[in-house]
């Protein structure tokens, strides 16, 4: 995501979503194969705060 966020900044265009998502695929890095763990768990830990 972090090459799209670029590809769009050379094409002029806003990058924020592209950002926005690399950042949640960064948070769900660890727990992206832990099938037994909880959704409310899982999205706690995609939040900013977290």
């Amino acid at each position: 995501m972090e090459e799209v966020a670029d590809a769009l900044r050379e094409a002029g265009l806003l990058t924020e979503m592209a950002k926005a998502a690399a950042s949640v695929m960064a948070r769900w890095e660890k727990d992206k194969d832990r099938y037994e763990l909880p959704l409310a768990d899982a999205l706690a830990h995609l939040r900013k705060d977290s």
